[in-house]
């Protein structure tokens, strides 16, 4: 079963980062044979105290992949298959293994940290550093008494397994872990509301071996994940909304399908990851990816439509937010015609003139009325176009709902 998936890994340095001349900060990896795959990711802190986070995410990805073959090494070696299946229905074995799962990966990124530590001391980094630099950060000064070393090398973590026999995806900090389902894209991983704007919980934190959230399942059940995704945070902060980053996934998908996947890394190498980074989030990128491409397949035209609507979906708000911006000025501005109506119906009364004459006159010769005019007719246009759009947002819903049937 597993042996139809497919994995990758990669990462891509961000805008912000080409155009300061330094390191990416983000790190990826993953693992593939016929019985399992691995897809890890991890984030570099772009802070100024953690000038070692591009290292700290490759120990993180090192850290991480060890700890998932250690326990598919052990699962194999002593037939914990039965024990797993007998955790995964039970919501507290569940917690505490995951628990275990994540301290040995917690222990193993520290040990290596130390261990880069004691081979490249800080001392000359840290002479490096300007006034401006370490302003505010108090942590310099512990780095100089030997504490918190640790955190020169924070980074985030998202990984995940699947075997024949059971799932499971962990995270800490921000990025995302997505899976395509029959009833499509979810986040299987709950979210972490310490995670908001810039802010990220870290594995440098006292607490990172209870903060990792987690999903674990059996890969018996009939909703298995067609396609399972990990991401760091530069590709969502990308896009204005969910729906918007899920038509990337969409797009990768289908190439994956109509490109192979050797050409398709080609492509998000060389160009696609970096066009995203530089008109939306300018940070790093990494992606992994664990897919039963030939199970993608009959959901393309459903992609396609989904896309498609996504985009008009943009479109509709789009002109709702343009007419709601119009609406104020054009009732201004028909308040001020109708007082120029009432004042020159008014003088054509009193100098005995021909009212409907009078008004027929206004546009030509009054600006105010000539304005309002051109105005409500751009509003009208677009009043006409987001209904036309209300229309053909209707048909392709219908038309997704008939290709889920």
């Amino acid at each position: 079963m597993i042996d139809n998936y497919e994995a990758f890994a990669l990462s891509v340095i961000g805008e912000s980062h080409i155009i300061k001349n330094t390191e990416c900060q983000d790190s990826s990896g993953y693992y593939s044979d016929k019985k399992y795959k691995i897809v890890v990711v991890s984030d570099g802190h772009g802070d100024t105290a953690c000038f070692r986070s591009h290292i700290g995410s490759k120990l993180a990805v090192r850290a991480c992949m060890e700890g998932l073959l250690t326990l598919v090494c052990e699962t194999e070696k002593n037939s914990y298959e039965k024990k797993l299946k007998d955790i995964i229905k039970n919501r507290k074995l569940q917690k505490e293994f995951c628990r275990q799962l994540s301290g040995g990966i917690v222990t193993r990124w520290n040990s290596m940290v130390k261990n880069h530590l004691d081979e490249n001391p800080i001392l000359d980094e840290l002479e490096k550093f300007g006034a401006d630099d370490i302003s505010g950060h108090k942590l310099f000064e512990e780095y100089r008494k030997g504490k918190h070393l640790n955190h020169i090398y924070g980074a985030t973590l998202i990984g995940a397994l699947i075997t024949d026999d059971f799932i499971i995806a962990l995270q800490h900090g921000d990025g995302k872990c997505i899976f395509l389902k029959k009833d499509g894209f979810c986040e299987p991983i709950p979210w972490d509301d310490r995670c908001i704007m810039n802010i990220t919980t870290s594995l440098c934190d006292v607490d990172a071996a209870n903060s990792f959230r987690y999903y674990i399942s059996s890969s018996d059940d009939k909703d298995l994940p067609r396609a399972v995704f990990v991401a760091t945070d530069g590709i969502e902060d990308s896009y204005d909304n969910n729906e918007a980053m899920l038509c990337f996934y969409r797009i990768l998908l289908n190439d994956l399908c109509g490109f192979g996947k050797e050409q398709t890394i080609v492509r998000l190498e060389n160009g696609w990851l970096s066009e995203i980074s530089k008109k939306g989030s300018a940070d790093d990128m990494s992606l992994g990816c664990i897919v039963d491409i030939d199970s993608i397949r009959p959901s393309l035209k459903e992609f396609e439509l989904k896309n498609e609507l996504c985009a008009l979906n943009e479109q509709i708000r789009d002109i709702e937010d343009h007419l709601d911006s119009m609406s104020g000025k054009l009732e201004y501005l028909k308040k001020l015609c109708e007082e120029e109506i009432n004042t020159e119906e008014t003088d054509a009364i009193n100098n005995n003139r021909n009212v409907a004459e009078t008004a027929n006159e206004i546009p030509e010769k009054n600006c105010i009325v000539s304005e309002y005019t051109q105005y409500k007719r751009r509003f009208d246009d677009l009043t006409k176009g987001l209904k036309e759009a209300y229309i053909k947002q209707n048909e392709l819903l219908l038309n997704i709902d008939k290709i889920k049937l």
